[in-house]
C-alpha cells in the first residue's frame, strides 16, 4: 500500500494501542485485564514512539501527549530547555499545553555542586495542573552525603519565596542528616508536598524529631503520606515514629502523644522480625467527621504498596469530641480501628500478640475493633479466618469479645457478612447445626467456613457436604440421627 498514510489506521485502533502504553504509575486506573509495564520497558517503548510522531502528522497529534506526559529533569540546563518550550507563544495552543502530567526532578546532594532546584519554581507556577516529584540522592560514587535543611536552597533568591516551590512528591535517598529534626525541617520547606519517601537514610543523632523547632504551619500541612524503608540502622519502631513525627500525626488529628505512641506500640507488637518497611498516611474521608491515620507495616516497600504479600494495614478512626462551654480546644479520641492483616506463614498468625491493644479498646469512647476482608481467598482472608477461629476457641481477643467491641466482616452478595461480639458468643455457645433432620457438631475451623458460606447463601450446602463426608467415615452414626464428633480441623 504505497499510498497509505497514518490516517488509514482507524483512530479507535490507534487509541487502543496507545492505551496499553500508558505509564506504569497509571496502570492501577486501567481495566483489570490490562498488562503492566516496568518503567524500563515503558521508557524503551516511549523512545520507539518518537519516530512515528515525527514522520506522520496524523500520528503526531495522538502520540505527542503520551511522549510528553512524563518528563525528567537532571540539571539546570534541562530546566531552562523546558522553560523555553513552555514560554513559547505556540505552547498554549499546541497539544502539549495539557499533556505534561508529571515532571520528575533528579538532583544529587553533593556539596561541590551548586543547588539548582530553586529554578523549578517558575515551572511549578506555570504548569498548575502538573505534578512535580523530586528525587534527592547521594552522589553516584556511592557515598552518603551529609545534608542540612538549608543546603538545597542556599542559592535561592528572596523573591520568589521558598514556599512557591510546589512539589507533590519528594524522595530522599542515601542521605545522611545530623538528626531527624534536621530532616523534618528540610521537609517543612515544601508546604505543598503531599508524599514523602525516605530511602536508606542515616542519622548521626538517633533522637526523635523535636516538634518545637518546626514551622507553625504543620497542622494544616498538605503532606498526607510518608514511607521509610531500607534504613538498616534504624529499627522498625523508630521508622514508624519518624514517619509519624514528620507527618505530625498526633497534632493534626488532635490526639495526645501518649495515645498515639500506644497505637504504634500495639501495631508494632504484631509485626514479625522480618518487617522493615513503614508507610504512614493521614486522610479525612468525604462525608465523615473522622480523621483517619493509616499505618502499614511490611517486609519491603513492595509489600506496603501492593498489599499482596505479608503486611499489617491499620486504619485508626479519630473523632473530635464535642467542645463544651468551657475554654480550650476540643479533645479527640480513637473511635475505631480497622485491622487488616495478611500473613502467609501459619506460625506468624499463631504468634500474633493483640494484648497491647486492650488499653485502647477498653477506653470508654472506643466503639469497635474491626477485622475486615474484601476477598474470600488469599493470605488476607486466610489470616482473618485463623484469627476468628482462635476467637471462637477462646485463645485470642477474649477481652475484646467480652467488651462487645469486636467485629469481623467478610464479603458477600448482599454487601458482606458482619459478625459482632454477640454473634460470636452465640456461635461459641452452640456448635451444633441441623440439616435434613441430621444434627452435626462443628469445630471452630468448620464454624468459620460455615459463617463464610452462609454469608454467600450456601450455608446449608456446606452442612450437607460435611454430613456426606462424615457418613463415609467410621465415626458416622446414622441410626441416632447425629453425626458425632468434629473431624480434624480443616484449613479454610
Amino acid at each position: 500500500m504505497p499510498d497509505a498514510t497514518g490516517a488509514d489506521l482507524p483512530p479507535e485502533m490507534l487509541s487502543r494501542i496507545l492505551y496499553y502504553l500508558t505509564p506504569p504509575d497509571t496502570c492501577k486506573n486501567r481495566a483489570s485485564h490490562s498488562f503492566e509495564l516496568s518503567w524500563k520497558k515503558y521508557l524503551r517503548l516511549k523512545s520507539g514512539l518518537a519516530t512515528p510522531s515525527l514522520v506522520c502528522k496524523h500520528w503526531s497529534e495522538a502520540i505527542r501527549p503520551l511522549l510528553f506526559s512524563r518528563l525528567g529533569l537532571r540539571s539546570a540546563e534541562d530546566v531552562r530547555m523546558l522553560r523555553n518550550v513552555i514560554d513559547s507563544p505556540r505552547f498554549r495552543t499546541s497539544s502539549l499545553s495539557g499533556a505534561i502530567q508529571r515532571v520528575s526532578i533528579q538532583q544529587e546532594a553533593a556539596q561541590t555542586k551548586p543547588a539548582w532546584l530553586h529554578h523549578v519554581h517558575w515551572l511549578t507556577s506555570r504548569l498548575q495542573e502538573t505534578l512535580f516529584h523530586c528525587y534527592i540522592t547521594s552522589p553516584t560514587d556511592g557515598s552518603h552525603s551529609m545534608i542540612g535543611h538549608r543546603d538545597l536552597f542556599r542559592s535561592l533568591p528572596r523573591v520568589p519565596p521558598l514556599y512557591s516551590l510546589r512539589l507533590t512528591g519528594l524522595v530522599l535517598r542515601k542521605l545522611q542528616f545530623a538528626s531527624a529534626t534536621e530532616a523534618a525541617l528540610l521537609i517543612d520547606g515544601f508546604p505543598f508536598l503531599q508524599r514523602l519517601a525516605c530511602y536508606q537514610l542515616t542519622f548521626l543523632d538517633p533522637s526523635p524529631v523535636v516538634q518545637s523547632r518546626r514551622s507553625s504551619r504543620r497542622p494544616s500541612s498538605s503532606l498526607v503520606q510518608c514511607q521509610v524503608y531500607q534504613c538498616e540502622a534504624i529499627p522498625l519502631s523508630a521508622k514508624a515514629a519518624l514517619a509519624s513525627d514528620i507527618l505530625s500525626i498526633a497534632t493534626r488529628v488532635g490526639l495526645d502523644f501518649h495515645t498515639w505512641d500506644a497505637v504504634l506500640h500495639a501495631l508494632l507488637a504484631l509485626a514479625p522480625g522480618t518487617f522493615q518497611a513503614v508507610r504512614v498516611e493521614i486522610r479525612q474521608p468525604e462525608h465523615s467527621s473522622l480523621k483517619v491515620p493509616r499505618v502499614i507495616l511490611g517486609p519491603s516497600t513492595d509489600d506496603i504498596f501492593s498489599l499482596r504479600g505479608s503486611y499489617i494495614d491499620a486504619y485508626i478512626g479519630v473523632r473530635q469530641e464535642n467542645a463544651g462551654q468551657g475554654v480550650g480546644p476540643p479533645s479527640a479520641f480513637i473511635d475505631r480501628i480497622y485491622l487488616c492483616l495478611s500473613f502467609s506463614d501459619a506460625q506468624a498468625i499463631e504468634s500474633l500478640r493483640f494484648d497491647d491493644l486492650q488499653t485502647i479498646v477498653d477506653a470508654p469512647l472506643f466503639d469497635g475493633l474491626r477485622f475486615p476482608s474484601d476477598t474470600l481467598d488469599g493470605p488476607r482472608c486466610k489470616t482473618l479466618k485463623a484469627i476468628l477461629r482462635s476467637v471462637l476457641q477462646g485463645t485470642q481477643l477474649d477481652w475484646a469479645l467480652k467488651s462487645d467491641k469486636l467485629k469481623f466482616r467478610f464479603p458477600g452478595p448482599q454487601g458482606g457478612r458482619v459478625l459482632n461480639s454477640q454473634d460470636i458468643r452465640s456461635l461459641q455457645a452452640s456448635l451444633e447445626h441441623t440439616i435434613d433432620d441430621v444434627t452435626i457438631t462443628l469445630d471452630a475451623a468448620e464454624q468459620v467456613e460455615w459463617i463464610i458460606r452462609d454469608g454467600q447463601g450456601k450455608g446449608d450446602e456446606y452442612l450437607e457436604e460435611l454430613v456426606a463426608a462424615r457418613a463415609r467415615g467410621p465415626s458416622a452414626d446414622a441410626s441416632s440421627g447425629t453425626v458425632a464428633g468434629p473431624s480434624a480441623p480443616k484449613e479454610a
